[in-house]
């Protein structure tokens, strides 16, 4: 898990530098709450619930890029 999240964390550090508009969101309350949320519910053992966090957190992620690669 700790080399996913290390490859991870490289990956938004380089989106920072091509994106830097999306500085604030990768830092807003609404993307820790999602974090928050997905470790909550590995941690409790539902993985329904995990696996469906993720995926909100992946679309809102694309979302996300989709806005800043298209400058809106």
């Amino acid at each position: 898990m700790y080399s996913i999240l290390e490859t991870l964390v490289e990956e938004v550090q380089r989106l920072h530098y091509l994106l830097p508009g999306i500085a604030d969101h990768v830092t807003s309350a609404e993307e820790l709450r999602a974090h928050q949320q997905i470790a909550e519910a590995i941690g409790a053992g539902k993985a329904d619930a995990a696996a469906q966090f993720m995926l909100d957190h992946l679309n809102e992620a694309a979302r996300t890029l989709i806005n800043g690669f298209s400058g809106t």
